[in-house]
């Protein structure tokens, strides 16, 4: 498990895509509910998955 995720939460995989000749893999997951709309506290949310490697439709800058 991703150290992003808390003990308790689970993200569940929808899909995941591997391209060996590339050598890159993605993984899709199912959307993530956090509870709350503050754009402040989404944006950091999304900046901090991105410093373990995840990606985001979401612009945070």
């Amino acid at each position: 498990m991703d150290s992003v995720w808390k003990a308790d939460e689970e993200p569940e995989v929808v899909s995941v895509e591997i391209h060996y000749e590339d050598n890159w893999c993605m993984v899709h997951l199912k959307p993530v509910h956090l509870n709350t709309n503050d754009p402040a506290f989404l944006k950091d949310y999304v900046k901090m998955t991105k410093l373990h490697g995840w990606d985001s439709t979401l612009e945070t800058d």
